[in-house]
């Protein structure tokens, strides 16, 4: 198991994955400080090294009232939804959110969902 304890840009990095069908990579609370470009570039990199899985934050559209994802500077916030454009994403393996719901102390936050990144169409 490989850890960094250095920053690393996602957006201008591809990282070296030794093992992909062993891979996961966790962005909380990334992407929606991101402007939609650079969201878009950091996934593409993710994808390119081969890493299989992803778990990424998602505001759930019926809860959040997401209708679609918006351009922000960087280090703005807005409530992202990955199966929205321009990211798109499908076939979630695990919603976090199926486990929160009813506890109104963690509706407030984005909830994790893990995809297997390879499969995406980004």
């Amino acid at each position: 198991m490989t850890f960094s304890e250095n920053p690393i840009n996602l957006c201008e990095t591809i990282l070296q994955c030794n093992d992909g069908e062993k891979s996961l990579i966790i962005i909380k609370e990334v992407i929606q400080h991101l402007p939609l470009e650079y969201g878009i570039k950091m996934l593409k990199n993710i994808k390119n090294s081969g890493i299989k899985y992803i778990a990424v934050t998602n505001h759930d559209k019926t809860l959040f009232n997401v209708n679609s994802n918006i351009n922000v500077a960087i280090g703005e916030f807005y409530q992202n939804n990955i199966f929205l454009p321009p990211f798109n994403f499908k076939n979630p393996l695990c919603d976090a959110n199926d486990e929160i719901i009813g506890d109104i102390n963690k509706i407030k936050y984005g909830n994790l969902i893990i995809f297997n990144i390879q499969e995406q169409d980004i």
